[in-house]
């Protein structure tokens, strides 16, 4: 849930991946996927391995994990997902609610046969994977395995930005979630948010789009509001970056909100993946390691010397032990 993206795609030109696009009803969602091991003859449901990205990437973070997918036989399959692929971007806001971005998972893994599945999510992509293993029973019970990358169980995420045990740290870090749902937060300001992406997006109006997924997750009550900090408490922090976002956008110091649809516990092997240095979500201090508690099937944690990509980390050591952390968590968990 960063602002700044680092992208870790490979050329297509390998031939491990290839383009397709899928429609779910009226969306067109745009993908890669590895063809050859996906219509391999006697193909195995356990071999099928589902991605989401997160905030503002792209199908193309999971471009280095999908070809060691494919090499090591595995199904791999990412798509861009609903405001990101120009065919599946609505106008509306409230098609960005949480429970339309889980079916579009869900939809998009029907459409590449998958009747189950392994399920990897980053960032916001993390939270909807969590939100996924949650819900409709039927569904819940496809996910074969789940890798949430940089974003603790979303309960755990909560504690740490409201209520008595939040992390004041954490506060300043999210401060930019507030910042997102506001109306037409991407033009705000002579475009400050905007003029932060990269040009993936053509125009603020295109790049709202994405934002609403912030809007989606509240109004949702799935994830907690931090309060809306002052100039000078941000400061305090440490955190320039925010106290400069809190300077431009302003706003009155409140309380925050508590999630008021808390997911509750998870019932699929989960594996759990932190950079040690992400400043955005401090996703190795005590209140996001209590994601632990909440997975009770099963559960993993790995740590890396890594910011908040882990894909694409600044040492590519440390990006092979995410990829094979990640693998070896899928090899584990061959069947529910």
């Amino acid at each position: 849930m960063q602002v700044q993206s680092r992208s870790s795609s490979l050329a297509l030109g390998s031939g491990l991946l290839a383009n397709r696009s899928v429609s779910i009803g009226d969306l067109k969602f745009d993908c890669h996927w590895t063809p050859q091991t996906c219509q391999h003859t006697g193909w195995h449901w356990a071999k099928n391995v589902l991605m989401i990205h997160g905030f503002p990437e792209s199908k193309e973070m999971y471009d280095g994990l999908m070809s060691q997918l494919g090499e090591t036989g595995f199904c791999g399959v990412a798509c861009d997902m609903r405001g990101y692929s120009p065919g599946a971007s609505p106008d509306s806001q409230s098609d960005y609610l949480y429970s339309k971005l889980r079916g579009d998972a869900f939809g998009i893994a029907s459409k590449f046969g998958f009747t189950h599945f392994h399920l990897v999510g980053h960032d916001h992509g993390g939270i909807l994977g969590w939100f996924a293993t949650t819900g409709d029973k039927m569904e819940r019970k496809r996910i074969l395995s789940y890798t949430a990358l940089s974003v603790p169980h979303p309960d755990a995420f909560s504690a740490g930005l409201y209520g008595p045990e939040a992390n004041l740290h954490q506060q300043a870090a999210s401060q930019y979630f507030i910042v997102a749902v506001l109306p037409n937060s991407a033009s705000l300001h002579h475009d400050f948010l905007y003029s932060k992406v990269s040009n993936k997006f053509s125009s603020p109006a295109d790049y709202q789009k994405p934002l609403w997924w912030y809007s989606g997750v509240f109004d949702e009550g799935i994830l907690a509001k931090p309060p809306l900090m002052s100039v000078g408490d941000i400061n305090a922090t440490g955190d320039a970056a925010m106290a400069n976002v809190r300077t431009i956008f302003g706003g009155e110091p409140n309380s925050g909100q508590a999630a008021s649809n808390p997911i509750g516990d998870v019932y699929t092997p989960s594996l759990y993946v932190c950079g040690r240095t992400d400043p955005s979500i401090l996703c190795n201090q005590p209140f996001a390691l209590k994601t632990r508690d909440y997975c009770k099937k099963g559960y993993q944690y790995l740590e890396v010397d890594c910011d908040h990509h882990l894909l694409a980390c600044l040492d590519a050591t440390q990006t092979q032990k995410v990829i094979d952390g990640i693998i070896g968590h899928i090899k584990s968990n061959p069947r529910y």
